[in-house]
């Protein structure tokens, strides 16, 4: 690997000859620290701009709304007696410290903005330089004790939150700030993140960021360069912890998925690094990881220009991120990547961020004026074609998720397992996280607003969709469940098979659950459900929420039910809900009729009752929740009790749901704790998640079709071109080979994975495969027929 140093000797080159901070030692070139924060105060404002723009304007009326709210409202600017810079804030917590800085940031924002009405205010600029020297007096020096922990006094706070906007303050007021005072502030932050050590994925980006930007402000090269190098290790993929898995997974503290929370921020911070350093890509071999992070990691869980709630763990419970201000973090890493990015890359990516841009129908503006004009410019550029349709299914295996993206809908799955962490609730934040990863499911359709507008505020937590709980529970978190088998496989990148062992911690609960995702849609298995104790289970078939107005309309059986309602076990063999907008109906169809509960009605809920201390204003939306009760099962008798089965029809009217319901594509072959097996007629799929370590074997029309000897998620699709197959070991424990034969003659092999070995062709097909260190990874092979 080529050493820092070479391209910050490139990056100098470029720099108009300012003041020259030092040398740097190892190239014998001059590192401009001056440009590179004139660089970077640019990049805050937004370098050139015309105020009288729409765009332009319309986020100069933002910048100056929120600096006024800061400045106007609550302000304390009695230097003499103040005890607080805000009266909201009582600096019981750090976070109030962190939260004074954010807003500073905000009000030198607009300071600095020409076009503001906050532009060059003497006051404004007063109170601001006043603040800083009040919080570096009382709260924030080199003799302020840095916790190791979180909770109220958070180590974030001091060691990130606080100094980046602190950092960005001095960047922006450098010549506002006297010498004197701004060496102090360059003092505490250096007494808080001296170095990197210790920390990994996102929090290593950001605090390698605090010492990059504070060294160029302090005129320290040789910190620069460390602070750069300090990245080397985010840019490989990993194996076990925190950081970027080749199969697209995401994990922060351990064993969370969190591709929609801190992995965005990483690579959000990341592209702002590779943005300042604009050589860091060609020094770097190994940065390249972030191409095909974006392809594998984001690409599959972003849909219409939003995030998917499985992935963002507690910032789900933050009322002021959603999806698509997740998803417009993203485009906003995407467009400062694209620049640097080589040729192919760089077409790609432009590619996909059109799309984006294009699909994305929410109301978040960009978080900087310049990164508007360089998403108008994209926008604008007639050279730049959209992504076509995405079709996908990826089995994000190393963080128990699954998502499928199809024409006209993608569908999220959201588990845990031995390996995975059930749900995280730190800082009193996402407090009603308990069933999150207990088979959550996620319909994404033509309606961007389903999973934001006050749904997790609103939504019954009791009744979240595919969970199968015990009523009224909750749980602790951070927990893994005792089972291994979760996981799943692919199918030629389209279609995909997942499946989940339940037994979450400290339960006697058990069931196993499984999610065919094929043409039509998505077939949802439950068998050997089992609760031995004396509280019923339920599983929540849906929980879907309506328009404002209340309009949807909603059928069963051909009849609708109008208004609102609550049923108690009616059988039902097919039912459908009008989406809130065009393109979001959804069908419902029960292959073997189940009796369901139903009940519409309007929600409440507080963004308070799940994180503590933020709005405490009653939220109301309406909801439509269909589930089946189980009872309180305490053995596996195979009956009704111990099972369910649905299947979910996307974009279906109730006319084409009646349709399917008398002739569907599907067809269920077993539905057992032993074998849960599907076929998809329109395919020429068959499917089976096998769930024992024993020879077991699927029957179509009474004849045996395909037989496993051990745990294992199999697909096989027959068509023209060939029989395809496709398997994996969910469990990651078989240090062994799986065994398969089907039963059927095949004239030779196409293609194949070397995992897999085959045994013979004809009159049956039997061959083996090696599943040992794949950590979940689907492997296939083609036969011709």
């Amino acid at each position: 690997m080529k050493a820092i140093h070479v391209f910050l000797c490139l990056l100098i080159s470029s720099f108009l000859p300012l003041k020259v901070c030092a040398q740097d030692t190892f190239t014998g070139k001059a590192l401009n620290c001056d440009a590179l924060r004139i660089k970077w105060s640019d990049f805050l404002i937004g370098g050139k701009y015309n105020p009288n723009d729409p765009l332009i304007k319309s986020k100069l009326a933002t910048i100056d709304r929120n600096s006024l709210a800061f400045w106007k409202k609550g302000f304390v600017s009695d230097t003499v007696n103040r005890k607080t810079l805000w009266l909201d804030l009582k600096y019981d917590k750090s976070a109030d410290m962190t939260t004074s800085y954010t807003r500073l940031y905000g009000m030198a924002l607009a300071y600095c903005s020409p076009g503001t009405v906050g532009y060059h205010n003497p006051q404004l600029k007063h109170d601001i330089v006043s603040a800083l020297e009040w919080l570096y007096t009382r709260k924030y020096n080199e003799n302020t004790v840095v916790p190791k922990t979180g909770g109220n006094n958070n180590w974030w706070d001091y060691c990130i939150g606080s100094p980046e906007k602190l950092n960005n303050i001095m960047v922006l007021l450098y010549d506002q700030i006297s010498p004197q005072w701004r060496a102090a502030y360059l003092r505490a932050i250096q007494h808080a993140s001296p170095v990197v050590d210790g920390y990994t994925g996102a929090n290593l980006v950001w605090i390698s960021r605090v010492i990059a930007i504070s060294s160029i402000v302090a005129h320290n090269p040789s910190k620069v360069v460390y602070a750069i190098n300090a990245l080397n290790p985010v840019f490989n993929d990993v194996t076990q912890g925190d950081g970027f898995y080749k199969d697209g997974s995401f994990l922060q503290h351990n064993k969370h998925p969190y591709s929609g929370g801190y992995g965005v921020n990483l690579l959000s911070s990341l592209a702002e690094l590779v943005y300042l350093f604009p050589e860091i890509p060609a020094v770097i071999p190994e940065s390249n990881n972030l191409y095909h992070w974006v392809y594998d990691a984001f690409e599959p869980i972003t849909y219409r220009g939003g995030i998917m709630s499985a992935v963002m763990g507690r910032e789900i419970a933050r009322s002021n991120t959603s999806e698509h201000s997740k998803g417009k973090a993203l485009i906003e890493a995407l467009i400062l990547l694209a620049p640097q990015a080589p040729a192919k890359e760089r077409e790609r990516l432009r590619s996909i961020l059109k799309s984006y841009l294009l699909e994305d129908g929410s109301n978040f503006g960009f978080s900087s004026i310049m990164l508007t004009q360089m998403a108008l410019a994209i926008m604008k550029d007639q050279t730049i074609v959209p992504r076509g349709s995405y079709i996908t299914y990826r089995q994000l295996a190393n963080m128990d998720r699954a998502v499928q993206q199809a024409d006209h809908y993608a569908f999220m799955l959201s588990m845990h397992s031995s390996r995975i962490y059930n749900f995280e609730s730190i800082n009193q934040e996402n407090l009603k996280g308990w069933h999150l990863s207990d088979g959550m499911t996620y319909l994404y359709n033509a309606d961007q607003e389903q999973f934001e507008d006050n749904f997790w505020s609103t939504v019954d937590y009791q009744h979240l969709p595919g969970t199968t709980t015990v009523e009224n529970s909750t749980a602790l978190t951070n927990k893994v469940s005792n089972k291994s088998w979760v996981g799943g496989t692919a199918m030629q990148g389209k279609y995909g098979l997942s499946g989940m062992d339940l037994s979450p911690f400290g339960t006697p609960l058990s069931a196993k659950k499984s999610w065919f995702m094929l043409a039509d849609g998505v077939v949802c298995l439950g068998a050997g459900i089992t609760n031995r104790d004396d509280r019923n289970v339920w599983t929540t078939i849906e929980q879907r929420k309506l328009s404002l107005e209340n309009r949807n309309t909603f059928t069963v059986d051909g009849k609708i039910l109008r208004g609102d309602f609550e049923v108690i076990d009616r059988h039902v063999n097919w039912a459908q809900l009008s989406g809130n907008v065009k393109g979001s109906d959804i069908g419902y169809y029960f292959p073997e009729g189940l009796q369901l509960r139903m009940k519409r009605q309007p929600q409440s809920g507080k963004w308070s009752e799940v994180r503590t201390g933020t709005d405490s204003t009653l939220k109301t939306r309406h909801y439509l929740t269909l589930w089946k009760v189980h009872g309180n099962p305490q053995i596996d008798g195979n009956g009704a009790e111990n099972k369910y089965a649905y299947v979910l029809l996307p974009g279906y009217s109730a006319k084409q749901v009646k349709q399917f319901a008398k002739s569907p594509s599907i067809q269920i072959l077993e539905n057992t704790a032993r074998v849960q097996a599907v076929t998809d007629l329109k395919l020429g799929l068959t499917a089976a998640n096998f769930w024992q370590d024993t020879l077991t074997a699927v029957l179509i029309d009474h004849k045996t079709y395909l037989t496993c000897d051990k745990k294992a998620s199999v697909m096989v699709m027959e068509n023209k071109k060939g029989i395809h197959v496709s398997l994996s070991d969910p469990t990651m424990l078989n240090e062994g080979l799986i065994q398969i034969q089907l039963n059927r003659p095949v004239s030779g092999l196409v293609t194949s994975d070397p995992e897999i070995t085959i045994k013979q062709l004809t009159p049956l097909l039997q061959f083996s495969i090696a599943v040992k260190g794949l950590s979940g990874r689907s492997v296939s092979a083609t036969f011709k027929p």
